[in-house]
């Protein structure tokens, strides 16, 4: 996944930056952002992961910030933050960042349903509209109620395995 901000443009009294996020060369995400919000972010992954400290931003100005000059580097500092942020295995799937990225669930990282057919309180058909609510989710049925008995753990273990073997790449 990618996002480069295109631009920024001068709003009444602050600049909007336009972040486009794609994956696999398609579009999947657009937001708008202010100055502040992408600062509160850094500051936010920072917090849960402090290996964000070093990524690049452009440092806060009073005055200047709504040359064209200061725009564009700002542009610039802003793409190679979310790109190095972007690779960052946690930082890259973290809720924090596709949320502002405004990215679907989907393009987020793969996901793993496992449902009981014999839940009663959750039937099964609960199961499969969460699976189908997440498009390239799988769906693992097992026949087993809402608790997880030894007996179907490696089956558990293995589309576990598969999942983040997914979310690795």
């Amino acid at each position: 996944m990618t996002a480069v901000v295109k631009g920024g443009r001068k709003e009444a009294d602050y600049t909007t930056y336009d972040v486009e996020t794609s994956l696999d060369g398609k579009v999947v995400g657009t937001s708008t952002h202010r100055y502040s919000e992408l600062l509160e972010l850094k500051e936010t992954l920072q917090l849960r992961w402090p290996a964000v400290e070093p990524l690049p931003f452009p440092p806060k100005s009073v005055f200047g910030r709504f040359e064209s000059t200061i725009i564009a580097q700002r542009t610039e500092a802003f793409t190679d933050f979310l790109a190095q942020a972007l690779l960052m295995k946690g930082v890259k799937d973290s809720y924090e960042l596709v949320t502002a990225l405004n990215v679907e669930a989907a393009q987020k990282s793969p996901c793993l349903v496992v449902h009981g057919s014999l839940d009663r309180l959750m039937p099964l058909p609960h199961g499969v509209a969460c699976a189908k609510a997440l498009p390239g989710a799988e769906l693992l049925v097992l026949e087993m109620a809402f608790d997880v008995p030894p007996a179907v753990w490696e089956p558990v273990f293995d589309a576990i395995q598969r999942t983040t073997g997914k979310a690795a790449k």
